[in-house]
């Protein structure tokens, strides 16, 4: 009777870690799939902005060219700053763990809003509203992907 529960026992295992292996892989193989989806629309999304599409491939360039295209480059520096100055501050301040998480606050509160600007202008740049804004802001593989695909035509906001 022992051996019996030992053996199923045994198959349970085996097919949950099987279940669990193969979920695991379909996960990473979705996850590539999207991941080389996005990269297509950005490089699409490049192409309707008059840049060349391998702009969009280079990591750090491609950030610093969707603010060239959507807003301005000036508030690219801006974020490359903070990110460098909180680093050195949180650096210092090691110890104080009340300070750092106030410092770190602002910094995620000041990226979001650079973050909602960015994206407010990239919509608009397409003809599209604040609810394509907010798609952006909470799905932004999926507004990416329809950007990227659809046949909307970019235009140059005014400063």
């Amino acid at each position: 009777m022992d051996n019996l529960s030992n053996i199923e026992t045994a198959t349970v295992s085996g097919f949950l870690g099987g279940l669990f292996g193969a979920s695991i892989v379909a996960l990473i193989i979705f996850s590539l799939i999207l991941y080389i989806l996005v990269v297509i629309a950005n490089w699409k999304i490049f192409v309707k902005a008059k840049e060349k599409g391998w702009k969009a491939l280079i990591p750090f360039y491609n950030v610093y060219i969707v603010f060239k295209i959507f807003w301005r480059t000036s508030w690219f520096w801006c974020v490359v700053v903070a990110t460098i100055v909180v680093g050195f501050v949180e650096g210092i301040l090691n110890g104080n763990n009340n300070i750092i998480m106030w410092i770190s606050l602002a910094f995620y509160v000041f990226m979001l809003v650079v973050s909602i600007i960015l994206y407010n202008c990239m919509a608009k740049s397409f003809g599209h509203g604040t609810g394509y804004t907010i798609g952006l802001i909470f799905l932004p593989n999926i507004f990416t992907l329809i950007l990227g695909f659809n046949k909307d035509k970019y235009k140059k906001l005014k400063d």
